[in-house]
């Protein structure tokens, strides 16, 4: 199951993927507010190698190499931009289709962070 994000126990997936890009875009992804400890927390993304929610968090935090790594697992071949004209004014990651389409945006002060929010945007459009 090459990147694929699924919930423990039952196909929620896109329910799951809601919470965390809302608990992001309102820039409060704590493990308290999940409910969770980060070993536990029911998102595996499966391509070679399991990432958990450290890397999530990680890249929530400013990783840019986490936010890398997760592009890789769930999105292989495809590509970012990323606008950061006024970063005062917030930073834009667009994630691009192989096929040429935006499909993903994530705007934040924090370019690691707007690149996650593209990604999990981006993914959620594979689910439909």
């Amino acid at each position: 199951m090459s990147g694929v994000i699924r919930i423990h126990g039952g196909p929620r997936q896109a329910e799951a993927l809601e919470n965390l890009v809302g608990l992001i875009e309102a820039g409060r992804l704590v493990l308290q507010d999940l409910g969770v400890n980060s070993r536990a927390f029911p998102v595996e993304i499966f391509d070679g190698e399991a990432m958990t929610l450290h890397t999530i968090i990680a890249a929530y935090h400013g990783s840019l190499d986490a936010a890398k790594a997760l592009h890789g697992a769930l999105l292989p071949g495809y590509t970012r931009d990323v606008d950061a004209t006024a970063p005062e004014c917030g930073i834009r990651v667009s994630i691009w289709s192989p096929s040429g389409p935006i499909v993903g945006v994530g705007d934040t002060e924090i370019e690691a962070r707007a690149w996650l929010l593209a990604i999990l945007h981006a993914y959620r459009g594979t689910l439909a």
